[in-house]
């Protein structure tokens, strides 16, 4: 089981940061995980106000 993880950083602020965990997996493959992460990450540029860089990926067991 695949749990998604994004990680928005302001562009040229690399400390100012925004880590959003997926509420709606875990799923099942890995490519349902990234697929969902691509949802997180359009909805999250719609919601933050500064251009940001995004990174995901996809967990498995416990996040830290």
């Amino acid at each position: 089981m695949f749990t998604a993880i994004v990680l928005a950083c302001v562009i040229g602020m690399p400390d100012n940061c925004v880590k959003a965990e997926d509420t709606r997996g875990p799923y099942k493959t890995q490519e349902e995980c990234v697929l969902r992460s691509y949802e997180m990450i359009t909805a999250m540029q719609m919601m933050l106000p500064a251009p940001h860089t995004f990174k995901y990926k996809c967990t498995t067991g416990v996040s830290t």
